[in-house]
């Protein structure tokens, strides 16, 4: 039984596909308690950990699951609904800096992340590790004194003046960086206001994803639960799962300032580790324990702590393969005819979609977007060049300071989009070098049954996924409602339609004739469209 007697954080660690989720979903339910209060960043996770919470919840036991964004919309008294993190590090690349940036020209996604990260992610209100704020971002010279030993004088002090400069502009800092300084606001509201009704009697407090948090942020969360416990006598439980290894925001998150926090706003923790992959194919995993070598492009300061491997007993079969195509024309062919298919998926494990997936940029989903997710069939786009970023010469170069936290994002990024399949991993290049070839057959080393083929290859390898027109009705029912949760509302809409298309006339015996079958595709098209317009607001007519 879930009791938490001792020690009220409790840490759930592991590798993807290690029951990280699962573990902290039972230890909600079996947690002696009449009120839980159960978060995670994303969307998906959370409507998903909502259904199988309510499904289960015992007798007497009301579980709470929320976004992040819905708790700080409630403490703050007003929504607090950001877009997505690139729209938001593309206005931030849009800022005039007029001054000599040094280091950061040319990589103003990287000094976005750093800020992120340090600068606002570490605002708190009390001293750590060198950091300190009155407001929601560090002081520009406190901030230099505490990365110059990781940056260099010259990088930090060129990221201070950032700051500065649009200090000095009024920068609507919500606007730039809007999760960590909603997060010190609420954290602010807290210790003024006290806490809102609808938390005061949470009995516990669980945490999923907790990794893609920045320190003011999970601080937020241990300060609801230590006031929970200054009002009612007991503290709560808590609990967090996570992995530093598949961080999908730039928190640069770290364990061991998670444990220093929880100590002192909680009086201590202890950590599980789950060491053993109970999800993915034997071949699947192989391939995400190889990106682990991949850490060693930066310093072990930076490198994910904990087991390089997670352990394995699960042997079902599945596919890995990998097509260098030829041309733009047999690449975007491919990935539309991969998309096409129930049960697929295409990721780029970058930040951005790359220009030249303009005509099929709709079907490409990124690491935050398939987070949570999984799929029969993945194919990871551009795998080569990604691994030569790590450490290439790009914007995500190698080397010291700087460039070492976008290095391990990217490693970070690579291993979600690995780890989504649970049948079929496909790698597609377009027109990759000799060594971007070679990066990829090092991440392969030793999987069973890997092998390259042409683009041609690998269509009729996944064409053979061939389903009855019920069961391809199903499946892309499934994927609409999937989609639906991670607000995909183009693929969701998409998807609910090639359901319906495939319906046919109910009286002819090559349709579906199961009517309530039926039912469920035009309600899915339905429901796409409601939350869409939902999403969208109300329309102004002019």
């Amino acid at each position: 039984c879930t009791r938490f007697p001792s020690r009220p954080v409790r840490q759930f660690r592991g590798h993807p596909g290690s029951g990280k989720t699962t573990t902290l979903w039972l230890s909600a339910l079996w947690l002696e308690a009449t009120e839980v209060l159960y978060l995670t960043r994303h969307r998906g996770l959370a409507d998903s950990a909502r259904e199988y919470l309510r499904t289960f919840a015992p007798r007497g036991t009301s579980v709470r699951v929320e976004t992040l964004d819905s708790v700080l919309s409630e403490i703050l008294g007003h929504p607090h609904a950001p877009q997505s993190l690139s729209h938001h590090r593309e206005r931030f690349r849009r800022e005039p800096l007029y001054e000599d940036t040094g280091i950061w020209r040319g990589k103003a996604g990287l000094l976005y992340d750093e800020l992120y990260a340090y600068a606002f992610g570490r605002a708190l209100p009390f001293d750590f590790r060198g950091l300190r704020s009155e407001d929601v971002v560090v002081d520009p010279d406190t901030y230099a004194a505490a990365r110059a030993p990781v940056l260099g004088a010259d990088a930090a002090d060129r990221a201070a003046t950032v700051i500065r400069t649009l200090s000095n502009r009024d920068a609507d800092w919500s606007e730039l960086f809007p999760q960590p300084v909603a997060a010190r606001r609420a954290l602010d509201a807290l210790n003024e206001s006290g806490l809102p009704p609808s938390i005061a009697n949470a009995g516990g407090i669980f945490v999923d994803e907790v990794q893609d948090l920045t320190p003011v942020e999970y601080s937020l969360v241990l300060r609801l639960a230590a006031l929970i416990g200054e009002d009612a006598g007991t503290r709560p439980a808590v609990g967090v799962a996570g992995d530093e290894a598949q961080v999908v925001t730039p928190s640069a998150f770290d364990w061991g300032e998670f444990g220093e926090l929880a100590n002192r706003q909680l009086g201590g923790s202890q950590e599980h580790v789950l060491p053993q992959n109970v999800r993915s194919p034997y071949a699947i995993a192989q391939v995400v324990n190889n990106t682990w070598d991949l850490y060693r492009s930066v310093s072990k300061g930076i490198r994910p702590t904990g087991y390089a491997r997670a352990r394995h007993e699960y042997h079902t079969t599945a596919h890995v393969m990998y097509a260098n195509c030829e041309t733009a024309e047999e690449f975007a062919g491919l990935v539309a005819h991969i998309t096409d298919l129930p049960g697929s998926a295409a990721v780029y494990a970058g930040y951005e979609i790359p220009r030249e997936y303009a005509a099929f940029r709709e079907v490409v989903m990124l690491p935050e977007d398939i987070k949570g997710l999984e799929r029969q069939t993945v194919a990871v786009l551009a795998p080569g060049a990604h691994i030569a970023d790590v450490a290439g010469e790009g914007e995500g170069a190698r080397g010291d300071g700087p460039e070492e936290l976008w290095s391990k994002l990217l490693v970070d990024r690579l291993r979600v989009c690995l780890s989504r399949a649970t049948e079929d991993l496909l790698l597609i290049d377009l027109q990759a070098g000799d060594e971007a070839v070679e990066n990829v057959r090092k991440l392969c080393d030793g999987v069973a049954g890997f092998h390259q083929a042409t683009a041609a290859e690998m269509e009729a390898f996944v064409t053979h996924h061939r389903y009855d027109a019920e069961e391809l009705v199903q499946r892309y029912i499934s994927d609409a409602r999937s989609l639906i949760q991670q607000d995909q509302w183009a693929a969701a809409s998409r998807t609910a339609r090639r359901a319906v298309e495939l319906l046919g006339d109910a009286a002819d015996p090559g349709g579906v004739t199961d009517a309530s079958l039926r039912r469920e595709a035009y309600a899915a098209v339905g429901a796409t469209a409601f939350h869409r317009a939902c999403a969208q607001g109300p329309r102004v007519e002019g």
